[in-house]
């Protein structure tokens, strides 16, 4: 039996220039070490089908299963280790020597903005969908002649499953 691990990027939003895993390979017990530019070589980039599953009908980003020309988020998979042990999975992770450039300020803080880098490139921009509102008959006096209206707040748990990082979100195509 093999084992894998993940080297995995330290940063948020980087241009990958290059990445060096000839000290992993050397390190005996690895059986392979592989890299995005190595998988993009005998795979197709594509939409991720689970995206797909909750698209809007919109476009859905193309990636590589491994990052190869940037990372879009800290903990972006960049190479993974299969060594004869988990142990040495691990040690050969710490082995990889990557050159980045960090993206500048505007790139990672202010994405909602359409001249901002997209993190897709197939995409155009990074608006998922534009913001609307859609109303239908005479809301403002079904309200205004309504017997009861209830107005309340509703706040969502911590423990939601959405992503810890710096990407905005737009109201009414202003990024926040």
């Amino acid at each position: 039996m093999l084992h894998a691990a993940f080297v995995r990027s330290p940063l948020a939003h980087a241009h990958v220039l290059s990445v060096d895993v000839s000290a992993a390979r050397a390190l005996p017990g690895v059986v392979a070490v592989l890299t995005g530019a190595d998988l993009e070589a005998m795979t197709v980039r594509a939409p991720d089908p689970l995206l797909a599953l909750f698209s809007t009908g919109g476009p859905t980003p193309e990636f590589s299963l491994l990052a190869t020309d940037k990372v879009r988020f800290m903990g972006d998979p960049v190479a993974i280790v299969i060594a004869e042990s988990r142990y040495l999975a691990e040690d050969g992770c710490e082995l990889w020597r990557p050159i980045m450039t960090t993206c500048l300020r505007g790139e990672c803080r202010l994405r909602a903005r359409p001249s901002s880098p997209p993190l897709f490139a197939n995409l155009g921009d990074n608006i998922a969908r534009p913001h609307s509102r859609n109303e239908f008959g005479d809301v403002a006096g079904t309200f205004a002649h309504a017997d009861r209206v209830i107005d309340f707040h509703i706040d969502v748990h911590r423990h939601q499953n959405v992503p810890m990082e710096d990407a905005a979100v737009s109201r009414a195509g202003t990024p926040t």
